[in-house]
């Protein structure tokens, strides 16, 4: 009667000289007509010795019985890590070829930077959103540059990113480039997935919104041509751009015949083209200025030492963050009253502006604000136009040259 594989090769516990006990695996005779026997100082070693024995005969020519007894001993251990999360051998060997072994050729963190950087430039992204990257990305390098994508941990990020000295919304900047780098990483085959995407973003404190109040928009406005810097005070606080969207801004996009300063999506943040109202008060700010066709509307040289005179002559200490777009919108909404429209002019939405613009001047001032204009055209709150009502043409000659 044939032996069942299952009861095969049958396992003896032994006693040694010592006292101890060891166990003897018994194969059966070999081609030679011998005992086939193995001793193991464990029963585990000896079972795992038995299961392989018997993969080999079902096999039929799995070359194991060469193998090392130190091999037996670590996978016996193997097995009893194992064990608890109802795992074999085989299954750890599969992770680690899915998620480790085929990305042993990918390159270092610092490597992967560099390509991902030299992709923005190729697409054509913007150098300030590529300066971002750079920095926030040249920061976690710095940590982790020499290792793979593949090797970094979910609670190595999510203790790195948690440094006590950046504040929830600093944090989440960071998570944000960490996840565009590792989709960056997938989709080049360096990294299996995102695992930034499985940390859960704090929330960061609502900041007050702070803007110039009318006595101050007035001394930037009086104090701006002196600098150079009317055209940026002035869209700034009556158009709402930001000010990197200033800083791409030509003059060729400020049409006086329309009404309006083109943002095209050469210039605006998310380079969606929209049209701003030109209101009385812009249009005669504006047409003091002088601009050549086709040239920015500021003049980069010396931007930085030219806004600090600007800001001391006008006794404007501390310089409110996004000052003038938050100006633009918190007069706007407080002289329309109308969210929409507001985040309409503003490139923004209504929940944006309700949160940030709400509330937070007079209608009063609002009026005062408006009714800013050039000395020699200076006139009362009661006198103004309606903001958005199409104005008299401005000659061209007088704003481009």
């Amino acid at each position: 009667m044939k032996r069942k594989i299952s009861n095969w090769p049958r396992i003896s516990p032994r006693e040694n000289r010592s006292g101890s006990i060891s166990y003897m695996v018994d194969l059966g005779k070999n081609d030679s007509g011998k005992r086939d026997r193995h001793f193991f100082k464990t029963k585990g070693e000896a079972e795992t010795f038995a299961a392989l024995a018997r993969a080999k005969r079902e096999s039929d020519g799995v070359a194991i019985f060469n193998l090392s007894r130190e091999f037996w001993a670590m996978a016996v251990k193997a097995s009893e890590s194992l064990e608890p999360f109802k795992a074999s051998i085989l299954d750890a060997t599969n992770y680690y070829v899915e998620h480790l072994g085929k990305f042993q050729s990918a390159p270092t963190i610092k490597e992967a930077t560099d390509k991902l950087l030299a992709e923005m430039k190729t697409n054509n992204r913007r150098e300030r959103t590529i300066s971002d990257v750079k920095s926030r990305l040249g920061h976690f390098a710095a940590d982790f540059g020499a290792r793979k994508l593949s090797e970094i941990h979910l609670d190595e990020i999510q203790q790195w990113v948690n440094n006590p000295t950046w504040k929830a919304q600093t944090r989440i900047h960071y998570l944000t480039k960490l996840s565009q780098f590792f989709n960056f990483g997938v989709r080049n085959g360096y990294v299996k997935e995102n695992i930034v995407e499985r940390i859960k973003r704090p929330t960061p404190d609502q900041s007050k919104t702070e803007l110039f109040t009318v006595e101050q928009a007035e001394k930037l406005l009086e104090h701006a041509p002196q600098f150079g810097l009317l055209p940026y005070i002035a869209i700034g606080l009556f158009g709402g751009l930001r000010s990197a969207e200033l800083f791409r801004l030509k003059s060729d996009a400020i049409v006086f015949e329309e009404s309006v300063v083109t943002v095209g999506g050469e210039v605006a943040k998310k380079r969606a083209t929209r049209h701003v109202s030109m209101n009385d008060t812009l249009c005669a700010w504006l047409a003091k200025c002088e601009l050549t066709t086709g040239t920015q509307i500021v003049d980069s040289k010396n931007f930085v030492k030219r806004f600090r005179a600007l800001q001391k002559a006008a006794g404007v200490e501390l310089w409110p963050h996004n000052g003038l777009r938050h100006s633009y919108g918190s007069y706007h909404l407080a002289t329309f009253g109308d969210a929409k429209l507001t985040a309409k002019e503003m490139g923004n939405t209504e929940e944006i502006v309700h949160s940030h613009y709400k509330a937070l001047v007079r209608k009063a001032d609002a009026e005062r604000f408006w009714a800013l204009r050039p000395k020699q055209t200076q006139i009362l709150p009661s006198s103004i136009a309606t903001l958005t009502s199409t104005v008299e043409p401005k000659p061209k000659e007088l704003c481009l040259a």
